[in-house]
């Protein structure tokens, strides 16, 4: 039924077939349903990352949220912080006069672990030229690397191995990035 005002009519019926009708002018007044609706753009956070939810939800007037976590909140449009990495589906219910609608979104919130730079070197011989073999150790949501050779040389590759063809003291500088933009950086 659609939501809006009634009007009221009784029919009463004996045993012989129909006897009276009576419509009353007091109408009845149907709520709407209420509808759980919230953004769904999928969010890719580190932990500790603020998310600010956003309820978009007809006809109510409360809601709650389940962030898959085990935490929970009753503000209509809240900020939430994940403290660990994973994948969280995230539930939002709403309800007018008692009724409720709720509805899940899966996967909704990826937390992904902060990258953390790290390599180590490794050569043969200690003179010129000098090839150095680089391994990297880097940890967490790591999706690309970059080095530095501080001699005007650059690479992308995740263990490069690169040759010094003078005397001379360098740093290599490595910075590591995962695909929501966030990076790390370590020398040696």
């Amino acid at each position: 039924t659609d939501s809006g005002y009634y009007q009221v009519t009784l029919l009463a019926f004996n045993n012989q077939g129909y006897v009276d009708t009576a419509v009353r002018d007091s109408s009845v007044y149907v709520q709407p349903f209420p509808e759980a609706r919230a953004d769904t753009g999928l969010e890719a956070v580190c932990p500790h990352e603020p998310i600010a939810f956003q309820n978009r939800s007809r006809f109510y007037d409360s809601s709650k949220w389940m962030f898959g976590d085990g935490e929970r909140s009753a503000v209509a449009n809240p900020n939430h912080r994940y403290q660990q990495p994973g994948s969280y589906d995230v539930t939002l219910a709403v309800s007018e006069h008692n009724c409720w609608d709720t509805t899940t979104y899966d996967s909704l919130v990826q937390v992904y672990s902060k990258p953390a730079a790290g390599f180590t070197t490794s050569f043969g011989k200690a003179c010129t030229p000098l090839e150095v073999t680089i391994a990297s150790e880097a940890s967490g949501q790591v999706d690309s690397h970059f080095y530095d050779f501080d001699n005007g040389f650059s690479t992308d590759i995740r263990n490069p191995t690169i040759t010094f063809n003078r005397e001379d003291s360098f740093t290599i500088r490595q910075e590591v990035f995962n695909d929501k933009g966030r990076r790390a950086a370590d020398s040696l």
